[in-house]
């Protein structure tokens, strides 16, 4: 469980976990896009325009939503994560509370 009042996540990306739970109970929920959405070559590189083909397009998860997110080692084949990220805060001088519980093989 965790206070966010930075940006540290602010770029999308996928967690090298198989699954991960996430649920936001202050705040902005987790944003993610669809496949169709997501050019995944762009992850990585440090540019979200790189990586968002249509941004009215993102998904954005309801606080109190709970969510199973897919990791890059769910199946083992790369590319099939849930891309996502922590939408912005800093700037509006906002705090999330966060909480992220990883599967039991992360522990």
């Amino acid at each position: 469980l965790e206070r966010v009042v930075n940006d540290g996540c602010r770029l999308f990306h996928v967690d090298h976990v198989k699954l991960r739970l996430v649920c936001t109970y202050r705040g902005a929920g987790s944003e993610w896009l669809t496949e169709g959405n997501a050019l995944r070559a762009g992850i990585g590189k440090g540019n979200n325009a790189l990586v968002v083909r249509n941004w009215p397009a993102v998904r954005h998860l309801c606080p109190w939503a709970v969510a199973l997110q897919k990791g890059e080692l769910f199946t083992g084949v790369p590319d099939t994560g849930l891309p996502h990220r922590s939408p912005p805060v800093a700037s509006a001088f906002e705090a999330r509370l966060v909480l992220v519980i990883d599967d039991a093989d992360a522990a």
